[in-house]
Order: C-alpha cells, then structure tokens, then sequence
C-alpha cells in the first residue's frame, strides 16, 4: 500500500536532504552517469511540483537523469511502497558499504569455478568464465528509447512508447568483431535501477557467449576446419 502525498514540510526537507548529501557524492556513476545533474533534477521535481508529463518533458533526454527524476515524483505523490528510500536516503545508501549492490554475476560463476575444481571436472579443456571475460573486446549500455530512428510499428502515434526507457540493453563485442546482446526489462518506473538493469543485461548477454565459445571448442578438439 503506498503512503499519502508527502506534506509541504516532508518535501522541502527532503530537498534540504538532498542539497546536504550532493557534495559527498562523486561526479559520476561508475557507468559514465551524471550525477550531481540526476540530483538537481530531483530537486527540480520537488521544488516545482512537476508532474509526471513534465518530468518525462524535461528530462527524456537522459535515461539515467530521467528515473532519478521520476523517483523523486513518485516519492512526493506517494506512490512508492511505504518502506522505499526517499530519493536522498537511496543517494545515501551508495556512501554506505552495508548497502551496496552486490557484486555481478561472475561471484557466483567463481563458485561453480570452485566447484567444478574440487570435483576434477577440468583435466580437459573446457571454456572457463575468465575465457569468457577476455574475450570480450568493450562493453555498451543503453535503454531502449536511445536506440535512434528504428521508427514506429504498429504504434497509435508518433511518440514512443515509454517503457521503452526501462528496457536496459548490454552489447558486448567479442574479440572477434561479433556481437551478443543481453536484455533487462523492469515492469514499474518506481523500481527501475540503471545499475541493477546493467548487472542484468550484461548477465544475460555473457550466457549467450558460453554456447559460442563451447561449440568453438568443440570444433578444435574435433579436428573441424572451415
């Protein structure tokens, strides 16, 4: 159940928060994101009351920007489970090691490492997840409403459909010049997490790489030539 519209004192405090943490942050995310641009937009949101057309208006620009954005609107309509973080104690949790994200996929991989190991599954070759990770030549994050002119299909106007920014896509390029895509879609705007949506795709695109690089193998060890 959400909790009510937040009161004028709840808001402008929640400003004052966010002036005060603004200068312990750093400049960027660790994807490139600005961030001292996400928390003036949030503090924008609040002080002029925006409402949710106007804060996809203003900010559409910057997917990144954009959602913190959308936070802080959805926080002040109350619109959020009542045991979120405002948009300054979510800016708080990341100077806070407790409340970190955790780490990516490749820390369960290592245990299947580990595990593989300790059961002598690996006298043969065989593709490992350091195999996997260099051969990946550079990695590329974007939502969907940034993938340029793909135009409009079956679409009942000339707009983009919204949800598009919460679809986070991972290109990764091989070594080789190929190309594996993994996908990250989130159902509500209150939930949408850049980093998290990244975690995820890169996940989903590093499985398609195991396949290739197997049959790859395969195709060594059995003499196969093109």
């Amino acid at each position: 159940m959400s909790s009510p519209h937040k009161t004028a004192e709840q808001i402008a405090a929640e400003m004052a928060a966010l002036q005060a943490i603004k200068p312990s942050l750093p400049p960027e995310s660790d994807w490139g994101d600005d961030i001292s641009a996400a928390v003036d937009a949030q503090i924008a949101v609040l002080r002029d009351r925006l409402t949710l057309n106007e804060v996809y208006e203003a900010y559409q620009g910057c997917t990144y920007t954009l959602h913190r954005a959308l936070r802080a609107h959805f926080w002040a309509a109350g619109k959020l489970a009542p045991l979120a973080y405002s948009p300054a104690k979510m800016w708080a949790s990341t100077l806070t090691a407790d409340d970190q994200l955790p780490p990516p996929a490749p820390a369960a991989a290592d245990a299947m490492e580990q595990q593989i190991q300790a059961k002598g599954a690996d006298v043969a070759p065989r593709v490992t997840v350091a195999d996997v990770e260099a051969n990946i030549a550079s990695e590329h994050y974007g939502t969907a409403d940034h993938l340029g002119d793909l135009g409009l299909i079956k679409c009942g106007s000339d707009e983009r459909p919204q949800s598009l920014s919460l679809l986070t896509i991972c290109v990764l390029v091989l070594k080789n010049g190929f190309t594996v895509t993994g996908e990250s879609a989130c159902a509500s705007p209150e939930n949408f997490n850049a980093d998290i949506g990244r975690q995820v795709a890169r996940a989903n695109a590093i499985n398609k790489i195991w396949p290739l690089m197997g049959y790859e193998l395969r195709s060594r060890l059995g003499g196969v030539t093109r």
